[in-house]
């Protein structure tokens, strides 16, 4: 299984897809060259897709996969959200970390972390870092398959 943590705002959602568009649902507000970067990797690589987005405390799951499948038109399957811990301070890759330690030893092949915050602490190495501005670009597509093509990370 390949797994790509997902981070919304600053990924799919960017300052220029909220400066044009001006809907004033979030859930609308996506950039289409994110999506359309999001699904080649997912179509490259068959990844599947664990919300770590504070996006995940709003609603159940279920709520999470309609936003992205039918909202945002990503074709991947949302597998999860990562947990949220009890430590309140707990940095992102802290819950990524906790996610992957409660799934193992299942077959997770690769992962991949797309987010804009630039701390991933020990799982530096696996983060295709965006801008907010742009989101995720092609060449972050490129780097997030290149990511999920490396056995056993």
């Amino acid at each position: 299984m390949k797994v790509i943590f997902l981070d919304i705002d600053g990924v799919l959602v960017n300052d220029r897809s909220l400066r044009t568009k001006r809907i004033h649902s979030l859930h609308e507000n996506c950039d289409p060259s994110c999506v359309k970067a999001l699904n080649r990797v997912i179509s490259s690589t068959g990844a599947e897709i664990v919300v770590s987005s504070t996006w995940r405390t709003q609603g159940p799951l279920a709520e999470m996969r309609e936003i992205l499948n039918l909202h945002f038109e990503i074709d991947g399957r949302v597998l999860d959200y990562t947990p949220e811990l009890e430590n309140v301070s707990a940095a992102r890759h802290e819950e990524i970390a906790a996610w992957l330690a409660h799934h193992t030893p299942s077959p997770i092949g690769s992962f991949v972390i797309i987010d804009d915050l630039d701390n991933m602490g020990p799982l530096q190495s696996r983060l295709v870092r965006t801008i907010e501005e742009e989101g995720l670009t092609e060449e972050g597509a490129d780097r997030a398959i290149r990511l999920l093509s490396e056995p056993g990370s």
